[in-house]
């Protein structure tokens, strides 16, 4: 490789930090100009508003209180992508909305639903797939994929505690829940809880989902909701704000 070579990586490393802190600029310009927009929207409901940009995320947070249940709804989204031709905006890398609250939950490990984009495929196959796995080191692998990805999904002060390792595949009954996975650290736990606890909320919380994925984690700490989408306005979080105290109302 010649100096030539590496001054051209170089240009193209820089031009795309710039890009990207360009990206991160401009995110915020858009996000201060709609602030005052979306605090007085959710001051309606009794909500508060606020937003942060991290290193990767933009977030818009939402917090209140709903029949006693202090919770925390936050919509998030990484830098937008772009075609191929022409360079023009079509979507944004992920897309998240999640409501948590950290009131403690009657479990002693992390049980988690997963919902699949279509919902109309076979209940358990991530189950099918994690028994048919038997090297070490493949699970080693998922375990630490789901501790990066499940404060994503969740939030921070939920998924944070989960470790992923610790999560085991649980069969689910062939009607009522299709496309659905279940993992948790005591199988016998979860699955006492969703047939016997849980069930008319879940229904409920997968409505308020609509045409999306969702996904439910409830670990000794509290309890989250997630859906694949962002959030504009307050009246778009409400039906996963009424999902997710529906849920907690469950548990007690």
């Amino acid at each position: 490789m010649t100096l030539t070579d590496l001054a051209w990586y170089g240009f193209a490393i820089l031009g795309m930090y710039v890009s990207f802190r360009f990206l991160k600029w401009n995110n915020r310009q858009l996000a201060a100009k709609k602030a005052p927009e979306r605090i007085a929207d959710a001051a309606k409901r009794g909500w508060s508003y606020e937003q942060e940009q991290t290193l990767m995320f933009e977030i818009g947070r939402w917090r209140g209180q709903s029949d006693g249940i202090a919770w925390v709804g936050e919509t998030a989204r990484s830098g937008t992508k772009r075609s191929s031709l022409g360079g023009s905006a079509i979507g944004s890398v992920t897309l998240v909305t999640r409501w948590y609250t950290l009131q403690r939950m009657p479990v002693s490990g992390p049980v988690w639903l997963m919902q699949d984009t279509s919902g109309a495929g076979a209940p358990n196959e991530l189950a099918k797939k994690l028994d048919d796995m038997d090297s070490p080191l493949a699970r080693t692998l998922i375990g630490k994929m789901l501790d990066v990805g499940l404060p994503v999904r969740f939030g921070g002060p939920i998924g944070d505690k989960v470790e992923g390792a610790s999560l085991r595949p649980v069969t689910l009954p062939a009607t009522g829940y299709d496309g659905c996975n279940l993992m948790a650290a005591d199988p016998s736990e979860a699955s006492a809880l969703l047939f016997q606890r849980l069930g008319p909320a879940m229904i409920a919380a997968r409505a308020a989902a609509g045409t999306v994925a969702l996904s439910v984690l409830i670990t000794p700490e509290g309890l989250a909701v997630s859906v694949p989408r962002w959030c504009y306005q307050a009246d778009e979080l409400a039906p996963l704000v009424d999902a997710g105290v529906s849920l907690v109302k469950a548990m007690r």
